[in-house]
């Protein structure tokens, strides 16, 4: 029960910056504000709209992991990760559980036999929300055992076991006495025998132990364009029916006024006489102000547009660059920069996605040489190779300009190619050979 208790503590402890994780992403978070006033105000005004930029950083690296290989040391192999590959869909999971992890900052794919009696492995997405990979405290690369809960059901997953919990009816399920270990229909008792040495829950992360969302640094600048443009979509009323006034003598009668244009309090929540109703002056568009003692009549200027997009084209910049992603991955109107401007824009964010690909790519490694044993049984010993999709494929003029100098001194196709971003695959199925190279005369 020790591990049931500290793996539930835990999924516990981490559900709070997952669930925050989740919200930014698809938009959904509340508008920050510093007056309980305004909070009102701004309720009462009925505008709740989200430009939601805080999932730019996750997709603009998402798109680019792109698997382009995974094969096994045989044919035999290469054709059973081929068929693992399409039994599972993992033409549409692969990226999503890549995305999931770059949303989160961690996700986990379990790989187990569909059936004892038959060769198939699932490959399934698990969420962290109800999955979580405890390690080992004195050696943080090795997997002490995984933990999966959900509805009434909690898991746990041993090198060498499997154990199934049930929760007791109306009991809490973060409490681990909350659980009995679970007895099928004909009495066995469980742990079930994992006759594999290893955990098969595998952890994608962006960074270690466990990972960070990517678009945790756009939590602020997020916020700050969430409250420009709400209250600059608030203000646009006042644009298309500005707020008059009309200044009477101290003798003049009121009674020519609209009830609809003298109003006291009419915009606090606890109505006119509250002690909060201290203004007898409506802030409705296109209302009228009736004011004593002066004459005269005019207009009150609505606040100008930029004062809300100035500021929010600042934030953008700023979540841009906390995040490593270039400004025109996130801001569609921004220049997009060419040559030498645009490699030096994307360095950043294509190291990062390089890095992604050598975490992600040992976690797809790791996950299908075991889906490999499972499929050809629990004694195959065989190593898989995954490739990726270049990170950034270099398609403008200078770079080709260059390139070709380099061919004509004498610089490998091969190597040309490699720096273009291009695959090994991709230049064999050119032709193009690693011992190739162009004589530096053959230019002239």
């Amino acid at each position: 029960m020790d591990d049931l208790t500290a793996g539930l503590s835990a999924l516990a402890e981490s559900q709070e910056s997952y669930e925050t994780a989740h919200r930014y992403y698809k938009g959904s978070v509340a508008e920050v504000f510093a007056s309980p006033r305004m909070r009102r105000a701004i309720r009462n005004s009925g505008v709740d709209v989200r430009f939601n930029f805080a999932k730019k950083p996750v997709d603009a690296v998402a798109d680019r992991l792109e698997l382009a290989a995974i094969t096994g040391p045989d044919e035999a192999s290469t054709q059973a990760l081929q068929e693992i590959w399409e039994t599972n869909a993992l033409g549409l999971e692969a990226p999503n559980i890549m995305r999931r992890a770059c949303e989160y900052g961690d996700a986990y794919v379990l790989v187990w036999p569909a059936d004892p009696e038959v060769s198939r492995v699932n490959v399934f997405y698990n969420s962290p929300e109800t999955c979580r990979v405890i390690y080992d405290q004195e050696n943080p690369l090795e997997k002490s055992f995984a933990i999966k809960r959900w509805a009434d059901r909690c898991d746990l997953y041993y090198p060498d076991r499997i154990e199934k919990y049930v929760l007791r009816k109306g009991a809490k399920p973060n409490e681990a006495s909350s659980w009995e270990q679970y007895t099928d229909d004909e009495g066995d008792e469980w742990p079930y025998e994992n006759p594999y040495g290893e955990v098969p829950v595998f952890h994608f992360r962006t960074d270690r132990p466990y990972g960070e969302p990517l678009h945790f640094g756009f939590y602020g600048p997020q916020d700050a364009i969430n409250k420009l443009i709400i209250s600059h979509l608030s203000s646009v009323d006042y644009q298309a029916g500005p707020q008059r006034y009309a200044m009477l003598e101290a003798d003049a009668d009121t009674a020519e006024a609209e009830d609809d244009d003298f109003e006291f309090g009419a915009d606090d929540d606890e109505g006119a006489g509250s002690p909060e109703a201290t203004s007898n002056l409506s802030s409705a568009p296109g209302s009228v102000w009736w004011l004593r003692d002066v004459k005269g009549v005019g207009q009150f200027e609505s606040a100008k547009p930029e004062v809300f997009t100035d500021p929010m084209l600042t934030y953008l910049r700023m979540g841009a660059d906390i995040t490593s992603t270039p400004l025109h991955r996130i801001d569609p109107t921004t220049v997009v920069p060419s040559g030498e401007a645009f490699r030096a824009c994307e360095g950043p964010f294509v190291k990062k996605v390089n890095g992604l690909q050598r975490s992600f790519g040992a976690t797809w490694e790791e996950a299908f040489t075991f889906a490999l044993r499972v499929y050809q049984g629990a004694e195959v010993k065989t190593q898989v190779d995954v490739r990726w999709a270049p990170a950034q494929t270099v398609e403008d003029k200078d770079f080709w300009d260059t390139a070709k100098l380099k061919i004509e001194a004498g610089v490998p196709p091969y190597q040309v190619l490699l720096e273009a971003g291009y695959t090994a695959e991709q230049m064999a199925a050119w032709g193009v050979e690693p011992n190739e190279s162009v004589p530096a005369s053959q230019g002239e």
